[in-house]
């Protein structure tokens, strides 16, 4: 779960899917990928996808490492199946007052940087300038 890599979002069916679904959506999937309406790098996440859920002990396997992932907190269970197409927005770690923050660190350390080698350019100038 620490990758962006879902099976169940990928072919945009509900974990509770039947493996006739799977099959269904694996086949409405590779249409799309046959009108070109999906990238290269995508087609092979479906293909996975499809390997994972359509085997029995691999899809059983990825159900328990996404249940306990969901039960330790580092992910969230999603409200439905958004898919590759429709992406969610991404998420970023940070907000307007850490981008302010590291503005003023790089203005700071410019400036506390800037002084000092002012001060040694004027004292090598001297009265030259």
């Amino acid at each position: 779960m620490a990758t962006d890599f879902d099976p169940y979002r990928i072919l945009q069916i509900p974990p509770e899917a039947s493996d006739e679904d799977v099959r269904a959506a694996y086949a409405r999937m590779t249409d799309i990928v046959r009108n070109g309406e999906m990238n290269e790098e995508s087609a092979r996440a479906v293909d996975a996808a499809y390997r994972i859920l359509s085997d029995a002990e691999q899809r059983r396997a990825y159900d328990q490492r996404r249940t306990e992932a969901i039960a330790g907190g580092y992910v969230t269970p999603e409200d439905g199946a958004e898919g590759m197409l429709h992406p969610q927005r991404a998420r970023v770690p940070w907000g307007f007052k850490d981008i302010l923050k590291a503005i003023g660190v790089i203005v700071g350390g410019l400036i506390v940087t800037g002084i000092p080698i002012y001060l040694v350019a004027e004292a090598i100038a001297g009265d030259k300038a």
